[in-house]
C-alpha cells in the first residue's frame, strides 16, 4: 500500500490539514482537492506526477522542483509551509517502535498538543 497524507496549508488563515490517503495517484489525490479545495485557489506544490492535472481542473498550480530548488525562482513557489506543518506533526510521532494500528491516535495527540501549546486549531486532520 502506498499511503501517505494529502497536506494542504491555507496561507492566508495559517491553518494546514491532513487528509489521508490509501494511495497517491491522480485519482485519489484529486477527489479529494475537489472535495476540499475551492476551484480558483492557488495550489503549490513539488513536482508529483499526479499534480499535472490541477491547471486543467480549475485550479491555480505552481509547481517547485525540488532537485533544483526549494523556492521556484521564477514564480515565488515553495512547499516550505506545509513542509514546516507536517514537520510539527510528525514530532509527535515515534519513528521507531510504533505500532501501525497506533498511527491514527498519534495524530490525535498532534492534533491536541497543537491546539494546547499554540492555542489554535491550525492542525486539522480529516476523512477522505
Amino acid at each position: 500500500m502506498d499511503n501517505g497524507f494529502l497536506e494542504v496549508l491555507n496561507g492566508s488563515q495559517k491553518k494546514c490539514f491532513f487528509v489521508p490517503v490509501e494511495n497517491r495517484t491522480k485519482d485519489t489525490l484529486l477527489e479529494i482537492i475537489q472535495k476540499w479545495i475551492l476551484p480558483g485557489t492557488t495550489i503549490m506544490s513539488d513536482c508529483w506526477k499526479s499534480y499535472d492535472c490541477l491547471a486543467d481542473e480549475g485550479f491555480q498550480h505552481e509547481a517547485v522542483n525540488h532537485s533544483k530548488n526549494f523556492v521556484d525562482p521564477d514564480t515565488g513557489a515553495h512547499t516550505q509551509n506545509i513542509e514546516r506543518c507536517w514537520r510539527d506533526v510528525r514530532a509527535g510521532i515515534p519513528r521507531f517502535g510504533r505500532p501501525e494500528q497506533h498511527f491514527d491516535g498519534y495524530l490525535v495527540i498532534s492534533f491536541v498538543r497543537n491546539i494546547l501549546t499554540i492555542g489554535t486549531g491550525s492542525i486539522i486532520f480529516l476523512n477522505a
